[in-house]
């Protein structure tokens, strides 16, 4: 019985193939696995400008069903978005990004609970 693709005597490749490499061979140019990059460890956080916009996203879910928790975390998150964003400038811009996104969505969640607070108090002094 014999078979097309049994390597030749001697322990060869084939003809037509490429020479195989031994074992696994490391890219060049990547850190080993398990180990931060260097410069990662340089660069000062912004824990501001991180706590003004995780206020400023929290305010738009609760602004909708309870606005007076809505406004003050709107509040505090645009305080914290324009601290943050000052520290970014002084620190070499880390972390702006994130202040801006909590200036922002602190401000929505403000004027959304603010809103609401008056629509109803208006509705529930409306005389029908």
């Amino acid at each position: 019985m014999s078979y097309d693709n049994q390597p030749p005597p001697g322990g060869g490749q084939p003809p037509g193939y490429p020479p195989q490499q031994q074992g696994y061979q490391q890219q060049q140019g990547y850190p080993p696995m398990g180990y931060p990059p260097a410069e990662a460890e340089n660069q000062p956080g912004n824990g501001v400008a991180v706590a003004g916009m995780v206020l400023g996203i929290c305010s738009l879910v609760p602004g909708c069903f309870l606005p007076v928790v809505g406004l003050i975390l709107g509040v505090l998150g645009t305080v914290l978005g324009i601290s943050g964003m000052k520290r970014a400038d002084t620190i070499g811009g880390a972390g702006k990004g994130m202040g801006i996104a909590g200036l922002v969505t602190g401000i929505i969640g403000m004027l959304w609970g603010l809103y609401l607070m008056v629509a109803v108090f208006a509705l529930s002094h409306a005389h029908f």
